[in-house]
């Protein structure tokens, strides 16, 4: 089942540029990754992203 946590839209970027995307709060698992450029033809990329959160607590 897929489920959308998080929308960003970002303006006024150019080839190369770094955007910010906070993953911290999200629980361990494989999340989507889904990029879309529509500004003169329409452009999408797809990742896979792992997250792993060890929280064993150890004595």
């Amino acid at each position: 089942m897929e489920k959308m946590y998080h929308n960003q839209v970002v303006e006024g970027i150019a080839y190369g540029s770094v955007i910010p995307v906070d993953l911290s709060r999200l629980a361990s698992g494989v999340y989507s990754l889904h990029l879309y450029n529509d500004e003169k033809e329409f452009i999408f990329k797809g990742v896979n992203v792992v997250i792993f959160k060890n929280n064993f607590i150890t004595l």
